[in-house]
């Protein structure tokens, strides 16, 4: 059964993009069949042109115009651009604004039953195109920068979560917190990591992801760190892995 799964925080530079990344090419990479959506107006999961599905963009998918059709590899993308933008200003007033994605999956139903995973990149806001993707997922990963600045925000992404589940999708299963650009050498960054394990308990994750220069590098070459430096992609990894466990 094919996992929805939503990588979403409103504050920006916090890893969103990376997760999907490089989540996205550790699952392919444990012989998990996987679909990225790029939702980003900004476009930088669409760095890696190599997964691009051809005749196919996240502006064309989401309005309904165009169908998914897999080519039958296990790691694929369906990229965006600035295009995108357009969507919340052309649907922002219109009735069932939220669902077009929602719509968009189930049309082509047959084809996305075909992964196992399809993770959504979301933009660095709590607009439509970040509602439609919390809309339709199973599960949501919430990257949160362990820096008190990044922590600020995220009572507000929760209470709106917590509206989703309750107006728009009852399917969302679990939340969870990935804690990332952790370095232990900023002493805040383990006292904010033990606050929020003390806080949110089960919905932090086990694994945290660590100041890396190889991931920071890797988009310059346009594609993950499992593909540029797979001994610095541990974990990424092992990220992998807890979300293959937690089913």
């Amino acid at each position: 059964m094919t996992k929805i799964i939503a990588i979403s925080n409103q504050k920006g530079g916090v890893g969103k993009t990376s997760t999907a990344l490089n989540l996205g090419a550790c699952l392919a990479g444990k012989d998990k069949k996987v679909l990225l959506i790029d939702l980003d107006p900004q476009a930088h999961l669409s760095i890696k042109k190599d997964i691009w599905l051809k005749d196919i963009d996240a502006l064309s998918f989401i309005k309904g115009e165009k169908e998914l059709k897999s080519n039958g590899r296990d790691f694929n993308l369906i990229h965006s651009d600035l295009s995108l933008s357009r969507f919340d200003s052309e649907f922002s007033n219109k009735l069932g604004r939220d669902q077009y994605l929602k719509r968009a999956i189930r049309k082509s139903e047959d084809e996305v039953s075909k992964y196992d995973f399809v993770l959504i990149d979301t933009p660095p806001n709590l607009g439509v195109l970040t509602t439609n993707a919390l809309s339709v997922c199973d599960e949501v990963i919430i990257p949160v920068q362990t820096l008190e600045f990044a922590r600020q925000g995220l009572e507000i992404f929760l209470d709106m979560l917590e509206s989703i589940k309750e107006m728009l999708n009852p399917n969302i299963k679990s939340w969870n917190i990935l804690p990332t650009m952790v370095d232990f050498r900023r002493k805040q960054d383990k006292e904010i990591l033990e606050e929020l394990r003390k806080e949110f308990k089960e919905h932090v994750f086990n694994t945290f992801i660590r100041t890396n220069s190889k991931v920071a590098e890797s988009p310059r070459a346009q594609t993950d760190v499992l593909s540029y430096a797979k001994n610095r992609a541990e974990d990424y990894i092992n990220l992998a892995k807890e979300v293959l466990k937690n089913g």
